[in-house]
């Protein structure tokens, strides 16, 4: 008699569930592509970014859907080239995205002088492919230093209404953090330059504007964080969602690091928040006379009073401390982050 080993409803229903959604997500993308069509078209802009290396080639890809010129995201584009004349051939290279959606670049360093049959080869959404010839010829006269400095510049970045989003939502986010951490530090001054007796009437005014402060400090944290996540990470939206691309990119699995702790870290303020108000209410009332270590708390329901310890000025000042610490250690991943973000996008262009 052999053993038969059920499968759990749940199980089941869990994996038809799992199922369902890739179909549909598959079904999804190539609804996509059928709206778009299959037909692109690649716009290629070359230049030498050192006239020191003639050898070196600088390229960005510019893919657009053929039918109503949107642009490509997610596309893999691969380079490969061969020399007129005999030599060895090149590729397939990858072309990495850059932040801008249906722009790729990279940068290629031909073996030898000559003439090159260039191809560069797109698919993934759609399927498309350009064939050039690239002449790659010794530095001529030296060029000025800022000249070739400012056609890198314009070849690659550009500023328009994204960039001054971008910039408004970090002016947002570094508001609402100076906010809400100014709300925790008034209550760190009190207890350094105040005498218990006089506290209580700070954490009284502080406990009028705190939820307020605090709801509207870190919600703005998150929204604006959650949206320069998406567009202003170092590679196109969904940004640091597309987790296959940031895997991929240089320094991609630090900054995903880095972006894990400051979420963390932002829970961890939240956690704080709903602390401090729940003991901030506690510490704002007066210590009734004639009552060992004890504080009068007058509620609304009933005007009579009850007491509770004074250790919750004590411990109010520990969650402002904790908060504190870790408004510290934030700054110091966001300066990691900003650091991380413009050496991953240096670091398609540089040498190994």
């Amino acid at each position: 008699m052999g053993i038969r080993s059920p499968i759990h409803p749940k199980a089941g229903g869990l994996f038809l569930l799992v199922l369902g959604l890739l179909l549909l997500g598959a079904y999804t993308n190539d609804q996509a592509a059928l709206a778009h069509g299959k037909e692109l078209r690649i716009r290629v802009s070359s230049f030498v970014p050192d006239t020191g290396e003639p050898l070196n080639r600088l390229y960005r890809v510019e893919v657009v859907y053929a039918y109503d010129e949107d642009p490509v995201v997610g596309a893999k584009v691969s380079f490969v080239a061969s020399r007129l004349g005999g030599g060895p051939p090149m590729g397939p290279l990858r072309l990495e995205p850059l932040n801008e959606p249906g722009l790729y670049a990279a940068e290629i360093r031909y073996p030898l002088y000559g003439s090159w049959n260039v191809t560069l080869s797109v698919a993934g959404a759609g399927e498309g492919e350009t064939s050039f010839v690239e002449e790659v010829v010794p530095a001529g006269p030296a060029r000025d230093a800022d000249e070739v400095r400012r056609e890198v510049l314009q070849l690659f970045f550009s500023f328009d209404w994204r960039d001054v989003a971008a910039i408004a939502v970090r002016v947002a986010h570094s508001l609402a953090a100076v906010v809400w951490f100014s709300l925790t530090g008034v209550i760190l001054v009190a207890h350094w330059f105040l005498p218990p007796a006089a506290r209580p009437a700070v954490y009284r005014r502080l406990a009028g504007i705190f939820l307020p402060g605090t709801v509207i400090s870190l919600g703005l944290l998150i929204a604006s964080g959650i949206y320069s996540g998406i567009y202003s990470a170092p590679v196109k939206a969904p940004g640091i969602f597309d987790f296959d691309v940031m895997w991929r990119i240089p320094f991609g699995t630090a900054y995903l690091a880095t972006i894990a702790y400051k979420t963390l870290a932002l829970g961890a303020c939240v956690v704080l928040a709903v602390s401090i108000a729940r003991v901030l209410r506690t510490a704002s009332y007066p210590v009734v006379a004639g009552a060992d270590d004890s504080v009068a708390i007058k509620t609304i329901a009933a005007p009579a009073t009850k007491t509770a310890p004074l250790g919750n000025d004590r411990r109010l000042y520990r969650l402002a401390a904790a908060n504190a610490l870790l408004g510290g250690s934030l700054a110091v991943a966001v300066a990691v982050a900003i650091y991380l973000h413009y050496i991953s996008h240096l670091a398609i262009f540089l040498p190994d």
